[in-house]
């Protein structure tokens, strides 16, 4: 059972890696350009303090795989 678990978080981690090297490659032009995503600041550990405006995004009209990697790489 342990092993399964281990597993899991192992496959887990290559997929995050995987979709972070896409953010960090990838046009993501579309994305910026909404106006519904910005980074507003960053916290006492130096992170970045990202605001979401969900009635300016068009869920319908944008590739949401983008808007994904846009959560993951840099603002």
């Amino acid at each position: 059972m342990v092993m399964i678990d281990m597993v899991d978080v192992i496959e887990d981690e290559d997929r995050y890696e995987r979709l972070l090297r896409r953010a960090k490659t990838e046009d993501l032009s579309e994305v910026s350009g909404i106006g519904c995503l910005y980074q507003s600041g960053v916290d006492r550990q130096g992170r970045p303090v990202v605001v979401f405006v969900g009635k300016w995004f068009p869920a319908t009209k944008i590739n949401l795989d983008k808007v994904r990697l846009k959560f993951l790489g840099p603002l």
